[in-house]
């Protein structure tokens, strides 16, 4: 009985791992990504207004539309680390996703925007 109660915990303890992770670290990053990458949406779609369609890259929103572009967090640790910022315009310039790729390489998350929706999710 004992070893049953032993396998069940040891199967448990990285699914556990991983949601705490997700809730305690991840959860707090993606509100640091939604809320500093928020002028970036509307910036984008002051570009988009002014020219017809969004920019190949963010960098063209710099400096006639933003002084400079946020950076996307890191976490802490002594693992390899993401933090990378996404901006995929699609083809003719009509929509984009944005976001970070935040998280430990060996679980990766993503906190991205979608135009054409105009929400924030995770890519599947």
């Amino acid at each position: 009985m004992n070893a049953v109660f032993l396998v069940i915990a040891v199967l448990a303890a990285p699914v556990a791992g991983m949601i705490a992770y997700d809730r305690i670290v991840i959860g707090p990053v993606e509100a640091v990504v939604e809320r500093d990458f928020t002028p970036v949406i509307a910036a984008l779609d002051a570009y988009q207004a002014a020219k017809g369609r969004y920019p190949e890259k963010l960098d063209g929103l710099v400096p006639a539309y933003m002084k400079k572009l946020p950076a996307c967090p890191r976490i802490e640790s002594r693992l390899p680390m993401t933090g990378d910022t996404s901006y995929n315009p699609a083809p003719g310039g009509s929509a984009y996703t944005l976001g970070c790729f935040v998280g430990i390489m060996v679980f990766p998350q993503d906190a991205m925007y979608f135009s054409e929706t105009k929400t924030w999710g995770r890519l599947d």
